[in-house]
């Protein structure tokens, strides 16, 4: 058996509240568990099995589980493909910057940092053991202040595996909420929808608000038993956690009952959720349910994304099926 090494974990924590990056002004419900939004591609199969091997352990720890930063995973696969690159495991990056400011050229919050690395481990199982064992390491799976994880593994030319999770306390924007996408109830399937709340208004994250002429209706859905149907001036919003510099793709299937297109927003909010920039795609002109998408990378500044599909002129839509994928 080859003999698999490990070194030691740094750890740092900051101790400014995460509120002042805006989390203490939402209410966050983040439904479903990490290991349902994996099929973009932005976790190999190992990677996916590590996540669910940590989580099983937190919770049987009475610890919540952790949810996947896109910002962290980014930070660990650049760590990971850095070390694998020059085949030699540390934890600060080759050309001199520490473990801390690469994780914050990433994800760039004031809360608490950890790190673990490996190498000579394949799969999970076997990295995951080996962390369990280590006293330091095991202390940062078992973070009671992490609330998002980064994992990356990456081979060396022979085949070599090097191993990085990084570990963050500010839940930014995530792989989360099954079928590989970060909106909530995207089918409607759910009757928790808020009413009487205009697209500006809303702050509670992760929930569709209506306002004006929205309904959720049973039967003919695209997906799922329901589909919303919006007549008139009316709209339909969620927001969920974003960050700067990643991209975004909204999708729905739309048919048209009467009158013309509507439109779905794509919008990127700053921490007061005032708009920085917006994507908009007209609903399908067509009687049929069809697919339509806007996509774009969000702008510095972004800390939330808001979906909107909006009645900007006379008309009758129905909408079903909305996802937001992010990468």
């Amino acid at each position: 058996m080859r003999k698999a090494w490990f070194l030691l974990l740094l750890l740092a924590a900051c101790s400014a509240s995460v509120g002042d990056d805006g989390e203490a002004s939402t209410t966050d419900d983040i439904e479903g568990s990490s290991e349902e939004a994996l099929t973009n591609g932005m976790l190999d199969t190992e990677e996916a099995a590590f996540l669910s091997q940590i989580n099983t352990y937190r919770v049987g720890k009475g610890l919540s589980k952790l949810h996947v930063s896109i910002a962290l995973t980014r930070a660990s696969k650049a760590h990971s493909n850095d070390m694998a690159a020059h085949m030699k495991m540390q934890h600060d990056s080759f050309d001199g910057t520490s473990w801390d400011q690469r994780i914050k050229n990433y994800y760039n919050y004031n809360t608490y940092l950890g790190e673990n690395v490996a190498y000579g481990f394949t799969t999970a199982p076997d990295v995951f053991t080996a962390w369990k064992n280590s006293p330091e390491h095991n202390a940062n799976m078992l973070g009671a202040n992490y609330t998002v994880i980064g994992i990356a593994r990456a081979a060396d030319k022979n085949g070599t595996f090097y191993w990085t999770t990084d570990f963050g306390g500010y839940t930014d924007a995530v792989l989360s909420l099954g079928f590989g996408t970060i909106a909530a109830n995207g089918s409607f399937e759910s009757s928790s929808i808020t009413p009487n709340v205009a697209f500006g208004a809303v702050r509670t994250l992760n929930r569709w608000h209506t306002n004006g002429s929205d309904t959720r209706r049973s039967g003919g859905a695209a997906a799922g038993t329901y589909y919303m149907r919006q007549t008139n001036s009316a709209s339909v919003t969620e927001v969920v956690r974003g960050a700067a510099n990643v991209n975004y793709r909204v999708t729905a299937k739309t048919r048209q009952i009467a009158g013309t297109p509507q439109s779905v927003y794509l919008d990127f909010l700053d921490g007061n959720f005032a708009r920085i920039n917006v994507t908009t795609t007209p609903s399908a002109a067509a009687s049929a349910w069809t697919g339509v998408q806007a996509q774009a990378t969000s702008p510095a500044g972004t800390k939330y994304v808001r979906v909107i599909l909006y009645s900007n002129h006379a008309g009758t839509v129905d909408y079903d099926d909305v996802r937001v994928a992010a990468w």
